[in-house]
This record gives structure tokens, C-alpha cells and sequence, in this order.
């Protein structure tokens, strides 16, 4: 199974003392971290870095979370990172609106350091997982005779 220092995360917020408590939280893991101060920027080291997962706050200036998420999600080169909703935005309808966007989990600030790791390693674990069965796959269909 990939290590988990294959894994890039990208964390999305306008707030560099907030990307700073979530590197910190991150410490924790062996996960390669990449920032982006909004969006827009977000969308930018994306294209450039393709990160497995995105930890992105909803209220940004230039272009929001919801929007950026969409985007993401519409994007087929990008469309396979996951994304965690990590904001202070926890009405129903917000909740609401961000799955509706395309998000693959929320976690609410002020942030749990346990809970944002819970949900963080369970969607590595099913990128992981995804990886090993692919390469399984790609090996098994390589052997001569090979049904697949």
C-alpha cells in the first residue's frame, strides 16, 4: 500500500494564522502540504500540483469555497481530488450547499484537531485503497494469459 507520504494536501484559506493551525494539525502526518490563499490561487496549484485532497475554507475573497469546489469537481483533470469544507459556516444550508458543490466531507472551525484527522486519514484510507487495487490491477493485467 502507498505510504502516506504520498499524499498531498492542499490547504485552502485566506487566513495564513488559520493554514498555519491546520499545517500544524497536519505535523502529525506524513502528508506533503501545499497552500493557497484563496480560490483562484487554489485552482492555480491544482492544476500544477495535483494534490489528492483540498482543506478549504468556504468565506474567501476573489473566488469562495463553493465556487472553488465546483470548479474542482467539474474539472476532469481535477475532479478525483477530494475536498473538506474546513470553515465557520455551519448552518444546514451551508452544509447543504457545499455537498451540493461536490465536497466529500465538512468540518467546522473552530477546528477539532482530532476530528479533522478522523476525516482526513478515512478519506486517504480510500485513496489508498484505490490506489493498491488500480496497481493490482494494472500488474495482474500485464501477466501473460491474463483474463483482465
Amino acid at each position: 500500500m502507498n505510504k502516506s507520504g504520498d499524499i498531498k494536501v492542499l490547504i485552502v484559506d485566506d487566513s495564513p494564522t488559520v493554514r498555519h493551525q491546520i499545517k500544524t494539525i497536519l505535523a502529525k502526518r506524513p502528508y506533503q502540504i501545499l497552500e493557497a490563499k484563496n480560490g483562484t490561487h487554489a485552482i492555480r496549484v491544482a492544476f500544477e500540483s495535483h494534490p489528492d485532497v483540498a482543506l478549504m475554507d468556504v468565506q474567501m475573497p476573489d473566488m469562495d469555497g463553493f465556487e472553488c469546489c465546483r470548479h474542482i469537481k467539474h474539472d476532469p483533470e481535477l475532479k478525483k481530488i477530494r475536498v473538506i469544507m474546513v470553515t465557520g459556516e455551519n448552518g444546514y444550508e451551508q452544509q447543504t450547499e457545499a455537498y451540493r458543490m461536490g465536497c466529500n466531507d465538512y468540518v467546522t472551525k473552530p477546528i477539532c484537531d482530532e476530528e479533522l484527522l478522523e476525516k482526513l486519514d478515512k478519506i486517504v484510507r480510500f485513496i489508498q485503497i484505490a490506489r493498491t487495487a488500480k496497481k493490482t490491477i494494472a500488474d495482474t493485467s500485464k501477466r501473460p494469459g491474463s483474463p483482465i
